[in-house]
């Protein structure tokens, strides 16, 4: 067994399939895959349904990832502890650097941001691991990662972080259920039944920043964060913000993409976050890239 196995099947439960798993991770989705087959033969368990379309994590591999998970975890401790004494640079040289999970709903840098990142800066190993917001921050807080994307500025006293920008919040929404237009009014969007799937108080405090949104009585509603739920619930009439770019706008499942429109910008703000007194010549390089990079 090796770790690169088990991060790979982690990476498989944390975005519902091989195919998402290996975009996330910036690997082929033959290495995936390639990497669980071998943790299936040499434990002689299958990790993996591969019956449909998108092969996904079998009910024993769910339970296997979901025991991984705890290995990874102490790893990580391992290595926060080796991090301490080296100046805030991993042991192994990477650059670690930790953002939002998305699942799909658009994208916060250009399309291309990793790959010129990777012929710009070859002395660098970039690692990008997509997680949750308070994950990202507790990674920093334990020395687990280096850096880590946020739509807040952390909290903690011992994080800062430098402002990259804002992003635009979009609305899906599929013309059959909904009939979209090039925009949508802040009144229109909260008297439908919405779903915020990316971060609830960032995007709260981005549409309260419209007046007109305080007049009205509102609740989110959840979706699941597979493809096939959040299109389910499109064709029902749902809607759900995103930012641009979203891959359910271009799978061929005729999900529309449209602005808000409102009395104050309803965007996101971005923030590159870093321990304090840890920022080095690296996180310098990696911040800059980032700030030419972040998506229109």
């Amino acid at each position: 067994m090796q770790l690169s196995q088990l991060e790979y099947l982690q990476a498989v439960a944390n975005y519902g399939g091989v195919r998402k798993a290996a975009r996330a991770v910036h690997v082929s989705p033959q290495a995936v895959s390639s990497a669980i087959k071998k943790l299936e033969s040499e434990y002689q368990i299958v990790l993996l349904d591969r019956s449909a379309g998108e092969a996904v994590l079998s009910p024993a591999g769910r339970e296997f990832a979901r025991r991984a998970r705890v290995i990874l975890a102490q790893v990580d401790d391992l290595k926060k502890y080796a991090q301490s004494g080296n100046g805030g640079v991993s042991p192994d040289g990477h650059f670690r650097l930790y953002a939002p999970c998305l699942h799909g709903r658009g994208r916060l840098f250009s399309e291309n941001w990793y790959d010129s990142f990777e012929s710009s800066h070859p002395q660098i190993h970039l690692d990008v691991w997509h997680q949750p917001t308070a994950t990202c921050f507790e990674s920093l807080v334990l020395g687990i990662s280096d850096a880590a994307i946020s739509f807040e500025e952390p909290r903690d006293s011992v994080l800062s972080s430098k402002y990259l920008g804002e992003k635009e919040l979009k609305v899906l929404s599929c013309p059959a259920g909904h009939q979209s237009v090039g925009a949508m009014t802040v009144r229109e969007l909260l008297g439908g039944r919405l779903a915020v799937p990316i971060n609830l108080s960032p995007c709260l405090n981005a549409i309260n920043q419209c007046p007109e949104a305080q007049l009205v009585n509102f609740r989110f509603r959840d979706v699941e964060y597979g493809n096939r739920a959040q299109a389910e619930f499109l064709q029902a009439g749902g809607l759900i913000l995103s930012f641009s770019g979203s891959s359910l706008a271009t799978d061929g499942l005729e999900v529309s993409e449209c602005s808000i429109e409102g009395s104050h910008d309803v965007a996101l703000p971005i923030y590159f976050c870093y321990r304090q007194n840890a920022w080095t010549d690296r996180h310098q390089t990696v911040f800059l890239h980032l700030l030419r990079h972040l998506a229109s």
